[in-house]
Formats: C-alpha cells, structure tokens, sequence
C-alpha cells in the first residue's frame, strides 16, 4: 500500500501531503497491538528474558512513531503549508455534508480571526514537540494524551472523520477509507495502555 498507492509518502505540500502516507502508522499500530496481546498472554511466566522482549518492542514501536511525528512536522514546516493551513481546511469541506462542513466552518472561522499562519506555526511546533518526546521519551505522561486529542482534531477537521463523501466513495486519501490521523489517536491510546498496564514500561532514551 505505502510503494503502491502512497508512493511512500511523496512530498507534495501543494498537493495536500502532509503526512507520510498510509501504511506505516497501520503497521504501528498492527505491532503495537500485537505486542500488548502478548504482555497481557505471557508464554513463559516469570522468565525475565520473555518479559523484556515485548518492550523491547513497544520502545522500538515508540521510536518508529517518533519518527513518522517528525516526517509529519517536516512537511508542517513546509513554507507552502505554513502559508495555505485555511485552503486545506477549505479543501477538505468539498462533499461533505452540510453538518460537517458546518464544523469544519467553524475551524476555519477560528483559526481566521487568531491568524492563520500562527496557527500553522503552533502545529508545526506541537508536531516536533511531540516527536522529540516520543524519541527521547521526556514528558510522556503529558504528551501522549496531548498528541491523542491533537490527533482527533485533525481527524474530525482536514480529514473530515475519514468518512466517503464524494460520489465516487474517496475520502480525499486514496485508498484510505479511515483516514490516517485516527490511526495515530489509536498508537496513541496502545502506547499509554502498554506504558501503564499492567505495570509501568521504563521510557527507555
């Protein structure tokens, strides 16, 4: 799907990129679950060797996630997006139904009134706080919930909940019925149950 479809990410700001693409966070997120499957199923109780991996995976899984927050702040940063954050939004209403592109109004009447380029600044700044906290492991407790509603956000706004709204079924993301945001909320909430549950993971970095 990523080599296919996605053309592994591109980079296309102009276009509407402004993320890598769709499979590597189906790919986290699909080892994430994964892993926790397996801390909540070990195989060999007690065995200090066998508890170790699955973090091991989850710390790996983490750094990966890091990384894709940071190839997302990289296009944030981009001058062109920077510049055109109300297009995109404008962009996204086309087909949607009127209660959507009501909410969606709503987003774009906001963040016109406090400045459109600040705003697309702020995002590129959360972005690549949000990697460098998933990298390093620092302020993971507060982050982790800020960048799952972030998510959300972005979601139910430039990717208008992932829902099919023109006549053809396309979500504006070939390929993507979803959408790749609500994948992110979803690594999200798998890291801050395999951080928390059933005992703390250490933040390795």
């Amino acid at each position: 799907m990523w080599v296919g479809i996605s053309h592994t990410g591109g980079f296309d700001t102009a276009a509407g990129q402004t993320d890598p693409g769709i499979a590597p966070p189906y790919l986290i997120m699909l080892i994430i679950t994964f892993v926790c499957w397996r801390i909540t199923h070990p195989t060999a109780a007690g065995n200090a060797a066998a508890d170790e991996h699955p973090q091991l995976w989850i710390y790996a899984m983490r750094l990966a996630f890091g990384f894709l927050w940071a190839w997302d702040a990289l296009f944030k940063w981009h001058p062109y997006y920077l510049t055109h954050l109300v297009g995109y939004l404008t962009a996204s209403q086309q087909g949607e139904p009127a209660w959507l592109a009501t909410y969606t109004q709503a987003w774009i009447d906001i963040i016109t009134a406090m400045n459109p380029v600040f705003i697309a600044v702020l995002a590129a700044l959360l972005e690549a706080i949000l990697a460098w906290s998933l990298i390093t492991g620092r302020f993971l407790r507060v982050l982790m919930p800020t960048g799952f509603v972030y998510s959300l956000v972005i979601w139910s706004t430039a990717e208008g909940f992932g829902g099919p709204y023109s006549a053809m079924g396309q979500t504006g993301m070939t390929g993507n019925m979803l959408g790749n945001a609500v994948i992110y909320a979803l690594i999200f909430l798998g890291l801050m149950a395999a951080y928390r549950w059933p005992k703390p993971l250490q933040a390795r970095g």
